[in-house]
């Protein structure tokens, strides 16, 4: 039986729970002209205005005094147990096993929840979206033809795609492996974020986050190195390496999201540490979770892709009846909840299995004409 990394799973809900929260109350409050790909029509908007709620403290609590925001804790806590996870992965699957496996977990729900978004876009505000559009988001390469994706939270995935790419190059990991991906991580950074006009401004943006991931690489790889002064020698040097990255890209762009804040990486990497660290010293603990944390967990990626074209239509028709704001929200989360477990269970693990099926069954070949 599968090991479960029951600290992950709790680490996964509280960030799709950060992430939706700042979304459906952050965006629902106090953006009042688009919700791209959304919601166009200004005069629907906000959605649950101010003064008709106090949901918004917890942004305005973490933004006055942490200097950061709730979705930006979310997308980097994300990030880090995508990196830890990869690695770990990498391990004990091939190249060809590791890339099937992401194609049959990634593009089956990024297709649905894209055809979605074009549904719902629609049949609920007449928007429609072009050809190019559809083809560019569900490849991937919207941003080399300067357009937006159909959803917006698609520019995560994309990061996770170049992680993936540079992954499949070095094969397995080791320190020298990633030593050697940090460095071209912060060069890529440092060299791209200087040509502002240049097309490979895309590759400063999204590699000061694959400089982050490799913070959860250096943690898997550090359960293999016996002295602890090692240990905390590469976890350390890889967190400063992410750190610089995003110290520059904010040196030469000013970035406004946050994310090159020190509270930010404080707060993101001592959740991380925290679970770490009580999956190691209180792993009993793990047989009294709840099974709803397995489920929910489970569902995390189908909710995380979906949330915003599910949730902001349901708080788009309940606004205009007039529906109390805290329902809204409520609402908001359970529809999206509930559209993600459909899609899970419904697309993604019947596509998973099939890559499965599909990797025996390239192994099985393999292994016969090697004889």
């Amino acid at each position: 039986m599968k090991k479960r990394y029951v600290h992950l799973d709790i680490l996964r809900i509280l960030a799709t729970f950060l992430v939706m929260w700042q979304h459906f109350v952050g965006t629902g409050t106090y953006e009042g002209t688009i919700i791209l790909g959304i919601i166009e029509d200004a005069g629907s908007l906000p959605l649950i205005p101010e003064h008709t709620h106090s949901l918004n403290l917890l942004e305005a609590y973490m933004y006055k005094y942490l200097n950061t925001q709730p979705a930006i804790i979310g997308v980097l806590i994300f990030f880090l147990i995508s990196g830890y996870l990869t690695a770990k992965t990498m391990d004990t699957k091939s190249r060809k096993e590791f890339i099937l496996n992401r194609f049959f977990r990634i593009f089956p729900v990024l297709f649905i929840a894209i055809v979605l978004a074009g549904v719902l876009g629609y049949a609920i505000h007449g928007m429609t979206f072009s050809t190019k559009e559809y083809i560019t988001s569900l490849t991937m390469i919207y941003a080399c033809f300067g357009i937006n994706a159909i959803i917006a939270v698609m520019w995560t995935l994309q990061i996770e795609i170049y992680f993936y790419i540079c992954i499949v190059i070095l094969g397995r990991l080791n320190v020298y492996k990633l030593l050697l991906l940090e460095a071209i991580t912060f060069l890529l950074v440092v060299f791209t974020a200087r040509y502002e006009k240049n097309i490979l401004i895309n590759f400063a943006f999204s590699f000061k986050f694959v400089s982050f991931m490799l913070i959860g690489v250096s943690v898997y790889l550090a359960e293999k190195i016996e002295r602890r002064s090692d240990k905390i020698l590469l976890i350390g040097s890889t967190i400063l390496a992410s750190y610089a990255c995003f110290g520059i890209h904010n040196l030469w762009f000013g970035d406004t999201q946050l994310y090159y804040r020190f509270s930010t990486f404080l707060i993101v990497l001592g959740l991380f540490f925290a679970g770490y660290l009580w999956n190691i010293f209180s792993p009993v603990l793990s047989d009294k979770i709840p099974s709803g944390v397995q489920f929910l967990s489970k569902i995390s990626y189908c909710i995380y892709l979906t949330h915003t074209v599910v949730g902001f239509n349901i708080m788009y028709i309940l606004s205009k009846w007039n529906v109390n704001a805290y329902l809204n929200v409520f609402f908001a989360f359970a529809g999206s909840i509930a559209v993600g477990a459909f899609i899970c269970y419904g697309f993604e693990q019947p596509c998973v299995k099939i890559g499965n099926r599909i990797i025996a069954k390239v192994n099985e070949r393999e292994k016969y004409e090697n004889g």
